[in-house]
């Protein structure tokens, strides 16, 4: 009987501690902004990373610049009917995940976010690029405080050398990684996937406890 609660409190312990971590989180997060900027072009941009452990991604952002005169964090381009898609492609180029951001979507630092609905895998070890059609909108560089998740390794950021008004995969390596920590347009929130062996010891545990009150009874 008591190896059978010592099974129940390991496996609810693993369970415990995965649920602390288990909460979704931005990929990378700053305090503040220097430098909102946009050139004209339609510019797909983001950044790589490389996912420290199996992931799931449940929502994809893009960066909202204040507004003129108000302050308000919106998307201002109409030709894009003020949304914007963003995206997360592997190394081969080939688009994983995919959504569109608009003004109807929440608020979080400075960032509007779309969730996925279905999750999204991202594999460990393996590389990625998430980016932005950033269209006419500004997007940020020149962060304060900068920081990144702790399930994921920040590579840089790339841009699509030509400009388009879709969702393009960013395969160039923007020169200002060099002198900042980036430019930023897209971000996400990822959470790692569950643990396997804690809930597979939690059930065991209920299971061979139900099994001594049957025989009890």
């Amino acid at each position: 009987m008591k190896s059978i609660f010592r099974t129940l409190a390991t496996a609810m312990l693993g369970v415990v501690c995965y649920a602390g971590v288990s909460f979704a989180a931005t990929a990378i997060d700053f305090t503040g902004t220097t430098i909102d900027w946009n050139d004209g072009n339609n510019y797909s941009l983001g950044w790589s990373f490389t996912a420290k452990t199996d992931l799931y991604v449940t929502s994809l952002g893009v960066y909202a610049a204040p507004e003129f005169g108000t302050g308000n964090r919106v998307f201002l381009d109409d030709t894009t009917n003020r949304t914007h898609a963003v995206g997360i492609f592997d190394s081969n180029q080939h688009l994983i995940a995919s959504t569109t951001v608009s003004n109807a979507d929440s608020l979080k630092g400075f960032f509007r976010y779309h969730d996925l609905g279905n999750k999204v895998s991202l594999t460990a070890g393996a590389t990625y690029y998430i980016a932005a059609a950033m269209g006419a909108d500004q997007f940020t560089w020149n962060t304060t405080d900068f920081s990144v998740n702790p399930n994921i390794t920040y590579n840089g950021s790339y841009y699509a050398a030509n400009p388009s008004a879709t969702l393009t995969f960013p395969e160039t390596a923007d020169d200002l990684t060099l002198v900042t920590n980036g430019t930023f347009g897209p971000n996400m929130d990822v959470t790692p996937t569950p643990i396997p062996a804690a809930f597979w010891l939690l059930g065991s545990g209920l299971g061979m406890l139900g099994a001594v009150r049957r025989k009890k009874s």
